[in-house]
Order: structure tokens, then C-alpha cells, then sequence
């Protein structure tokens, strides 16, 4: 807010019909915690997988293993699935991006194995085809419901020591990204795999694993020397 009404400040003085801008040097409330979002680890995946009820798994298989963001989730359906014999795992799912609509029309995206089988496995099916659905297989009221119903349960977990802080569905999102980052995808592919539009935010979702191969990298220089 402190950043729109700046903006229009600034007209207004570029206009002469206000003195000064009074947004200029207020204090933000809040600061972008760039730790949020994390990739999660191993041991936090398999408790989730092994542990989470079925209205809450859903959403996150659905980030984990595709990477869609949580308001494609809510509205993603079994006939945006489809048959992809020429790809390299046999199925696909198209989607569009609502965040990138402008940009991005539709992205079709093969679909890993871990998913086909999840979905394969799921017993739930509406007649309309959606598949993020609450544990009466009744539609979520809105992606935020649907958030916080994940974000609710991921505490109480944390709490319990179950798992540990900042595990979010959005950093499954992350996850999913780093995972093929780490199998040699570049941040292009990444940003095409995740349904963006823009090359950076495939470098975004992935700097701590570049941080990571770099270090493997120079490692890897003196690993024969004295």
C-alpha cells in the first residue's frame, strides 16, 4: 500500500499540486522473509506422504510432483490429464497459468510417475472430474481455504517435532524446481516447467541450488590436489 500511494504522491508532486511526498522514508510493516517458501527436506516429504489426511495430501502431490501453485490446484480436474504417448512418461496435463495467462496460454506438462500412480491409487473421483477436494469429497470454498487447511496442519506437526519450521505448500512448489534443477535443468527450463513466464524466476525458485553447485564445483577442482 505504502508503495502505490507513493507512486501517486510522486505524480502529484511531478504535478506541482502537492509539496513533498509523504510516503517518503515510512517504515514497512512488514519485511519478505527471503528463507520463505523453503525447499523442504527428505525426511519432512516422507512424514507428509506417510502421515497427512487425504485433503491435505492431494494439493501437495499436486506441487510436489507437477509444481502448479495453489490456485491452480483448487481448480484442476482429471480431464486436463491426458494421454501423451510421444512424451517421456506417457501422460500429460495441460493447464493454464492464471498468474501468467497474459503470457502464457497453456502449459502442457508431462507428468511424473509418483503422480500418475497417486492419482492412479486415488479413490475419490467427482463426476465433474475435480480432484482437490476436502476429505468428504465436497469442492474447497477457495484457494485460500484450501491453504490454510494445509498451512493449519503443517503446524501442528511442527509443533509435535514431526517436522521443522517454514515447510509451506508454495515450497513444495520450490521443491519440485530444485529437484530438477539438481537433475541439470537450466533456469529456462525451470521457469517452463513451473508454468512462468519469466527465466528469472526459474533462477528465484532455484538460487540455493545454484549456491549449492557452485560449492560442488570448486570442490570438485582440488579434489586431486595435496
Amino acid at each position: 500500500m505504502i508503495s502505490a500511494m507513493s507512486s501517486m504522491f510522486k505524480q502529484g508532486v511531478k504535478r506541482r499540486k502537492m509539496l513533498s511526498n509523504p510516503c517518503l522514508g515510512m517504515d514497512k510493516v512488514h519485511e519478505a522473509n527471503p528463507d520463505s517458501n523453503r525447499e523442504w527436506l527428505m525426511p519432512e516429504w516422507r512424514f507428509v506422504r506417510e502421515n497427512a489426511p487425504l485433503e491435505v495430501l492431494i494439493p501437495m502431490m499436486l506441487a510436489r510432483y507437477a509444481g502448479l501453485r495453489g490456485q491452480t490446484i483448487v481448480d484442476i480436474n482429471r480431464k486436463q490429464f491426458e494421454d501423451h504417448p510421444e512424451g517421456p512418461t506417457g501422460k500429460a496435463v495441460r493447464y493454464a497459468p492464471r498468474k501468467n495467462k497474459k503470457k502464457i496460454k497453456s502449459v502442457l506438462l508431462p507428468v511424473l510417475p509418483e503422480l500418475q500412480q497417486f492419482l492412479a491409487d486415488l479413490k475419490v473421483q467427482r463426476a465433474d472430474g475435480r480432484i482437490a477436494v476436502r476429505d468428504d469429497g465436497s469442492l474447497w470454498v477457495s484457494e485460500k481455504e484450501m491453504q490454510t487447511k494445509v498451512s493449519h496442519w503443517l503446524r501442528d506437526q511442527e509443533r509435535a517435532g514431526h517436522i521443522g519450521a517454514g515447510t509451506t505448500l508454495h515450497g513444495l512448489r520450490v521443491s519440485y524446481a530444485a529437484w530438477w534443477r539438481r537433475n541439470g535443468a537450466s533456469k529456462s527450463e525451470v521457469a517452463d516447467l513451473i508454468g512462468d513466464s519469466s527465466e528469472a524466476m526459474g533462477g528465484h525458485y532455484t538460487r540455493h541450488v545454484e549456491a549449492e553447485l557452485n560449492v560442488i564445483r570448486a570442490f570438485e577442482r582440488i579434489k586431486d590436489k595435496p
